[in-house]
């Protein structure tokens, strides 16, 4: 049987937390994350980054955590400390990317879809 310290320090190192498949709820945190950025028209530029840095998305959660002081005093950010506990999780930026890129397609505007069929 292990000894209470052995069994504490065996669980600092799982990863089983970081594993953990979205609920629902941080599902539709996302989505609405994606739908503010294709709003913006920022789809592109987020997807650039999002691809290029989503190796280091725990490390960008760290640094969220170290910036939350002071977010939180200039801006009245609610789900600051859900984002970033959903982007310590390795599959959410997956998520994001495929999230951003749905609603984009499907806010592209007719003429634009027109013009894709006349070259091809």
């Amino acid at each position: 049987m292990q000894t209470p310290w052995r069994h504490r320090l065996k669980q600092a190192f799982s990863l089983e937390r970081y594993e953990e498949p979205l609920t629902g709820q941080e599902r539709r945190l996302l989505e609405k994350i994606a739908a503010a950025v294709v709003r913006r028209r920022m789809e592109t530029p987020a997807l650039f980054i999002l691809e290029s840095a989503k190796p280091l998305n725990y490390l960008g959660s760290q640094a969220m955590a170290f910036f939350e002081p002071v977010v939180r005093g200039l801006f009245a950010a609610t789900d600051y400390g859900r984002v970033r506990r959903i982007l310590e999780r390795r599959q959410s930026v997956e998520c994001l990317l495929q999230e951003i890129e749905n609603r984009a397609e499907e806010e592209k505007p007719a003429s634009a879809n027109d013009l894709d069929g006349a070259s091809g």
